[in-house]
Order: C-alpha cells, then sequence, then structure tokens
C-alpha cells in the first residue's frame, strides 16, 4: 500500500441533494482526482469492502502526483458502518455533506423512483404507515434518509468538526460560483478556477415521451405487476422535463412535525440554523 493512492476527501451524502452536480464540478479542477464512476460505495457494501483497501485504492491510481483524490458515494451518509470504517480507513478525510430540506428530499426521491417505474404506490400511501427514523439498508427510506443529526452524530463522533464541510441544497441552487469556491477553499486547492462552462444541473429530473413508458408512468400501481425488465424496455425514447404535482399541505405539515426535533437537534450540533427552518418559521431552537 505504501505507492497505493487513497482519498482525501469523500462527498458523503445526502441523497437526491445535488452530488451529482458537486461531483461532476470537482472533476474539472485540475487540482483534483474523483474516479469517472461514482458511488463506489466502498464503505457500506460489504462485498467491495471485503475487496479490500488495495481494490480501493485501484480507482485512484490515474491521479497525477500533485493532484488531491476524491470520490462521491451519498449512501455513506446514512449506513451505519460507514463511519468508523472510513476513519479507520482514511483519518485525515475531508467530508463534505449536502443537507436539502428533508421534506423536499424525500418528495425528490420519491418521484425519481416513480419516473424510473421503480415505485408502486402514490406518495400519500407511503403516509398511511407510520414514519419511522430507523434507516434500513436496502429499502427506499424516503423518510428516515432525513434525519441528519442521527447521521452526522456517527461521523463526528470519529471526525473532527473541522473536516466536516456542510453545505446547503438552496445554495447550490441559488449560488453555485459561492458554494463551489466554498469546496475549493476546504481542500486547499486553487478556488479562482473558472468552474462556468459546468453548472448545468445533473440528473433533472424528466419522463419518457414514448406512451408506453406514459401509460405505466401514470398508473403506478400497473408497475408493481411489471417484471423488471419490461419496465426498463419500456424506458426508451426521447425524455421530456417534468414537474410533479405540488406536494399536498397536509402531507407537508405532517411531515415539517416528524422531522422537526431533528432539525432542532441538527443545528444545535453544527451551529447553523438549516435554510428550510428559516423559510417556514421554526427556526427556534428548543
Amino acid at each position: 500500500m505504501s505507492d497505493a493512492r487513497l482519498p482525501d476527501f469523500c462527498i458523503i451524502g445526502s441523497q437526491k441533494a445535488g452530488t451529482s452536480s458537486l461531483w461532476h464540478v470537482l472533476r474539472q479542477h485540475p487540482d483534483l482526482y474523483l474516479p469517472e464512476k461514482k458511488e463506489l460505495n466502498f464503505f457500506f457494501l460489504d462485498g467491495e469492502f471485503k475487496k479490500g483497501l488495495n481494490h480501493y485504492s485501484s480507482y485512484f491510481r490515474e491521479a497525477n502526483p500533485g493532484q488531491k483524490c476524491g470520490e462521491a458515494s451519498p449512501g455513506y451518509l446514512c449506513h451505519p458502518r460507514s463511519p468508523e470504517r472510513l476513519a479507520r480507513a482514511l483519518p485525515q478525510a475531508k467530508l463534505i455533506v449536502i443537507l436539502r430540506d428533508p421534506v423536499q428530499r424525500a418528495y425528490s426521491q420519491y418521484w425519481d423512483n416513480r419516473r424510473w417505474l421503480a415505485e408502486g404506490h402514490s406518495f400519500a400511501e407511503h403516509l398511511r404507515k407510520p414514519i419511522h427514523q430507523v434507516f434500513k439498508a436496502g429499502r427506499t427510506n424516503y423518510f428516515s434518509r432525513g434525519c441528519y443529526s442521527i447521521y452526522l452524530k456517527r461521523f463526528l463522533t470519529h471526525f473532527k468538526r473541522d473536516n466536516l464541510l456542510i453545505l446547503w441544497f438552496s445554495d447550490l441552487k441559488d449560488d453555485p460560483h459561492g458554494v463551489y469556491k466554498q469546496c475549493f477553499r476546504f481542500l486547499g486547492i486553487d478556488d479562482t478556477v473558472d468552474v462556468s462552462a459546468h453548472l448545468k444541473p445533473r440528473n433533472s429530473r424528466s419522463v419518457f415521451k414514448n406512451p408506453f413508458y406514459k401509460f405505466v408512468f401514470h398508473r403506478p400501481r400497473l408497475s408493481r405487476l411489471l417484471p423488471s425488465f419490461i419496465k426498463r424496455l419500456l424506458r426508451f425514447g426521447r425524455q421530456l422535463p417534468f414537474k410533479p404535482e405540488p406536494l399536498p399541505d397536509e402531507i407537508e405539515l405532517r411531515l415539517r412535525e416528524f422531522y422537526q426535533p431533528f432539525d432542532r437537534e441538527l443545528e444545535k450540533l453544527i451551529g447553523q440554523t438549516p435554510p428550510w427552518r428559516k423559510t417556514t418559521g421554526t427556526n427556534s431552537v428548543s
């Protein structure tokens, strides 16, 4: 392992919060090297982790000597094994996390699954069961993924606070230049590099235009009955931008109430008020 390269930093989350855009832009900086493959997931996929650090280091062997290496696996944030594994292998690593309004994050994840025909229920149906905070690998975890304070406490048990950069999805949308400069300074590289040509959002929401896909897309219960290979066959042809229907007020209110204690705990933990608490009028710490 003496000549092997391992990451100097990791983008650890969160899902549906702009990590693809961040990964893409950081790859353009000449002082950084990130593998072409996003989401290596080395520290939570047991099959990958068992292959060892030599295997993991192979993803970074093409980096130039002067470049800092990094990777982006947003699944690291929630998986309970990731913080300790990451700390043992990369104790000095810098960690970057982007946090999004947990209500909007959950709704975005739901519609992302819908557009891939991987969701057979309405969003409201998921709320007919008790909302839980327990992340379970292999499940959709629409709501537990937004309990950010739980996961950041685990990472801060193993890493110094100075090694964790917390970004906000809303800032990435409103001031991408400022966010990327913040990242570059955090990583100790040239923050004057112009990344303007690479600021187009990645993973923008779209759906397929063909009528077979649209028929199933608008009938989520039907997608439960179709084999996976049929659903893959339906995803073909031209794609069009798609804007989901607004989240009903009563559903948003219920989710706001669920996330309120986690948002308060997050605010105390990091000493910052999450932007969504400012806009929803629940920014007091108690």
